[in-house]
């Protein structure tokens, strides 16, 4: 009687101690479960107030509802397309790299700027192919002076990337803007590079923090 008296004990003990353990197991999981839950709706609301804040830099409905597949796609495909758009198209998205709305919103926040110079396009990630036709056409054309080549070489030391990462029609199209700026509204390189900066769309970095301090 002792014997199976001393069984149910033991028994009773380890069923006590399984049932502890997952009582802890349980509480550990469902605090787990919790913090997830607030960080995702912490990010979920940064994420909604710079959606909104890149929103109110739209020009255009359309081009908000192709928001999402911006950036969702490691490529969008304007890369290399100009000779293939008509005019009244306009250029959309990268050749590379995700568009992330908090670089989206500086750059665009950067160009509003230019507001009243109708050759600096508004919207890098929208460009109206007529307006970069125009650009190449100009950048094929153009001769810089002397000094004026130096302000163009003293922009890419300070932002490597140039007009572009590629010669796409980017390159040639932001690489006449340059020449144009220069030329006609006597821009510096600081400035200039700073404008290649607010155009770039290539990678998904911050191109900002790309510019070098040249001193």
């Amino acid at each position: 009687m002792k014997k199976i008296a001393w069984k149910k004990v033991k028994r009773a003990r380890l069923v006590f101690l399984f049932v502890s353990a997952m009582a802890i197991l349980v509480v550990i999981f469902s605090a787990h479960l919790n913090n997830e839950r607030i960080q995702d709706e912490q990010s979920a609301t940064s994420g909604l107030e710079t959606e909104k804040l890149a929103m109110s830099y739209l020009p255009e409905i359309e081009f908000a509802q192709q928001y999402r597949s911006l950036v969702s796609k490691q490529k969008t495909g304007s890369c290399g397309a100009l000779s293939y758009i008509s005019d009244d198209k306009n250029l959309t998205g990268s050749c590379c790299g995700k568009m992330r709305l908090e670089r989206y919103v500086k750059q665009r926040a950067y160009l509003a700027r230019y507001a009243n110079i109708q050759e600096i396009p508004k919207d890098p990630w929208n460009v109206p192919a007529k307006q970069a036709h125009e650009l190449v056409d100009y950048g094929l054309r153009a001769k810089l002076t002397a000094e004026e080549n130096e302000i163009y070489k003293q922009a890419f030391e300070i932002f490597e990337e140039g007009p572009c990462c590629c010669k796409c029609w980017r390159w040639f199209a932001f690489d006449g803007l340059a020449e144009k700026m220069i030329k006609e509204k006597r821009m510096g390189a600081e400035e200039i590079a700073k404008l290649w900066a607010a155009q770039h769309v290539c990678g998904d970095e911050d191109p900002f923090e790309e510019l070098k301090d040249l001193g």
